[in-house]
């Protein structure tokens, strides 16, 4: 099995995950609102606002609980 290094943390991931997950291992490939938002250089405010419009997807792993993919917000940023 091919493996690639993780784009954030640099750990060796397989390639099939990597594929998955825009390039991140799995404990890297998700992000808290808050991470999100810093890394885009706007308020959490305004976040919320691009979700509800459906600008940003999100992740619900659990109930009360909101992530985003990093591969999303990186690809924001391109």
């Amino acid at each position: 099995m091919k493996r690639m290094e993780c784009q954030k943390c640099g750990i060796q991931v397989a390639e099939v995950v990597r594929h998955r997950t825009g390039g991140y291992c799995e404990d890297c490939d998700l992000m808290t609102i808050r991470e999100a938002a810093k890394r885009l250089h706007i308020s959490e405010s305004t976040f919320y606002l691009a979700m509800q419009a459906g600008r940003i997807k999100s992740v619900h792993p659990s109930p009360g609980r909101t992530l985003i993919r990093r591969a999303e917000i990186e690809a924001l940023l391109r």
